[in-house]
């Protein structure tokens, strides 16, 4: 039974052909027996036995062997009757038949998967032309022909990345020398200018300080800047456009109200609300995004009077500034904003001059987040000031005659209260007071069982001077809610006593000369009155735009204390 295809073997290799056989006449020429010698048979001796021959041997065709009989039969002296045969011996095969005839080696068979498989195609060997060599001349000496190249394989060369180097070029020729110029005389040193004091920001200018007054200043010298003053405040967004030259010109005013919480305490809470109310606020007003100078106000913001050794070099200066307000701050120095002006210059006790620096400070954080606000609103801020200083700068504040008492202003807003004291020039102290106009509603609704939002309205409509009970109000919840404001209001006037009594007992400080009061809510009827009553000290509303001019289409508006701040960050000094 033959095998199955799938198991036999195929080969791919080509068989070799069979040699050819040998000739059979050749063969049977070379198996002819020998010639053998007659020998004479005798009739005594016995016949020899005749030895059979195989009759298929060496190819031979079989024949019968002829017995005594037979021999018998042929007559003894014809030359045709021979001795019997002698047993025939097989004649070896010459040598070249033998290797004619040899059988073929067999060949190892490799089965096809242990075969090596090579795809590499066989080189093409180029003939070279025939070139004849060249006559050698009788007596000259032989000539060896250059060794042979070995080629190297691509991907065994080694590949370098470095460059050639250039090919060096011949040197220039030497250039004449120059000749010598006579030096011109030297001209005099001039004299030395005193060294000017860097009083701008120590870090991005993110805080701006209102630089002391130069008086005697023509109004030419100053540069037309247009500055909008933005206060962002708990309850609502204030703004001034105001046109600075020589004289501050307010071109444009405006507010709007502001969701609770979005501001709390002077702070950031959701900066993503307030950038989009800040957005809507600017879209609607028409107000410039570019120069916004933004007005903050919180407990993590504070200033200090400092005494600073007088160093010629600026850089010193500032090092020595902030060694100095290392020892001073609540806060580290790293994690703060700095920023600072010089009031003047004196000489101590042993005769060293120090210079008094009005240093501010203020938490990174703080700041950083109202940055942050104002570019998610496309506001470009040309910086950063204290609610504190932009109200100084708007009631003008100045000093009294020679008697030198300090002014107190107040902006009294709805959550938090502004406090600043000036000496006439700059702010001297300022604090900012937990204490707003909140608190009145909050009393109000106490008195009369009711929520805050309800009892806003009440509050607007009160008057503490009046003896007569409003509309809507009995006599009875008149009283009650009258001595319910009084209260609140003798809370703050206690935290003012407390404010006045820490910067009076500081070396240097003044006496109180008068109380101004601006901010939204000051505005209530009668609240200057028990301010005043409370503090023993004279007590007015402030005026917001004593210091500046309006517009042809611009007029005083209601209720102007709650501006009172945004217009003094307008104000360029």
């Amino acid at each position: 039974m033959s095998e199955a295809v799938w198991r036999k073997e195929i080969h791919f290799r080509k068989r070799r052909e069979p040699l050819p056989l040998f000739p059979t006449h050749l063969l049977q020429e070379q198996r002819v027996q020998p010639e053998r010698e007659h020998v004479a048979i005798s009739e005594s001796a016995p016949p020899a036995p005749s030895l059979p021959v195989p009759a298929a041997s060496y190819g031979w065709p079989s024949a019968p062997v002829a017995d005594d009989t037979d021999l018998a039969a042929f007559d003894v002296a014809s030359p045709a009757v021979v001795a019997p045969l002698e047993p025939e011996v097989e004649q070896p095969l010459q040598p070249e038949v033998v290797a004619a005839a040899s059988p073929e080696p067999p060949v190892e068979k490799v089965p096809l998967l242990k075969r090596e498989i090579s795809f590499r195609r066989s080189r093409k060997v180029k003939k070279l032309p025939d070139v004849e060599p060249p006559a050698v001349e009788p007596g000259a000496a032989p000539t060896v022909p250059p060794p042979p190249v070995e080629k190297v394989p691509l991907l065994k060369r080694e590949i370098s990345l470095r460059r050639r180097p250039r090919a060096q070029k011949p040197p220039k020729a030497e250039k004449p020398p120059k000749v010598e110029k006579v030096p011109k005389a030297e001209k005099p040193p001039k004299a030395e200018k005193p060294p000017k004091v860097d009083s701008t920001p120590l870090l991005k200018r993110e805080l701006h300080l209102p630089k002391p007054n130069r008086r005697g200043k023509a109004a030419s010298d100053h540069k037309v800047t247009r500055i909008v003053g933005l206060r962002i405040g708990s309850s609502q967004l204030a703004a001034a456009h105001v046109r600075n030259n020589g004289s501050a010109e307010v071109v444009q005013l405006a507010r709007t109200p502001l969701d609770r919480g979005l501001v709390v305490a002077g702070e950031v809470r959701d900066a993503a609300a307030l950038a989009k109310a800040l957005k809507a606020f600017f879209a609607t007003n028409k107000l410039p995004k570019k120069d916004v100078r933004l007005g903050v106000a919180s407990n993590r913001i504070g200033v200090r009077v400092l005494d600073v050794p007088a160093l010629a070099d600026a850089k010193q200066f500032e090092n020595a500034l902030r060694f100095r307000a290392q020892e001073t701050l609540p806060i580290p120095v790293a994690d703060a904003v700095l920023d600072h002006v010089v009031l003047g210059e004196e000489a101590n006790e042993e005769g060293d001059v120090m210079r008094r620096v009005l240093l501010v400070f203020a938490h990174r954080e703080l700041i950083s987040r109202y940055v942050d606000v104002c570019r998610q609103a496309g506001l470009r801020l040309a910086g950063i000031d204290l609610d504190a200083f932009a109200l100084l700068r708007a009631i003008g504040t100045r000093a009294d005659g020679e008697s030198r008492r300090a002014c107190v202003a107040v902006a009294v807003g709805n959550e938090r209260t502004v406090f600043a004291v000036s000496d006439g020039e700059v702010c001297d102290f300022t604090r900012v007071l937990e204490w707003g106009s909140g608190s009145i509603d909050v009393a109000i609704a106490r008195a009369l069982n009711l929520t805050p939002s309800q009892a806003e309205p009440i509050k607007r409509a009160l008057d503490l001077d009046l003896i007569e009970a409003p509309d809507g109000l009995s006599p009875m919840q008149f009283e009650a809610v009258r001595a319910a404001v009084k209260g609140e209001i003798g809370q703050l006037v206690r935290e003012l006593l407390s404010s006045l009594r820490f910067y009076q007992s500081r070396p240097g400080s003044l006496d109180i000369g008068e109380v101004v009061l601006s901010g939204g809510g000051s505005q209530l009827p009668g609240f200057a009155a028990e301010v005043q009553l409370g503090l023993g000290a004279p007590v007015t509303l402030a005026d917001p735009f004593a210091r500046v001019t309006f517009g042809k289409k611009i007029s005083s508006p209601e209720e102007p204390g709650s501006l009172a701040i945004a217009v003094g960050l307008g104000i360029e000094i």
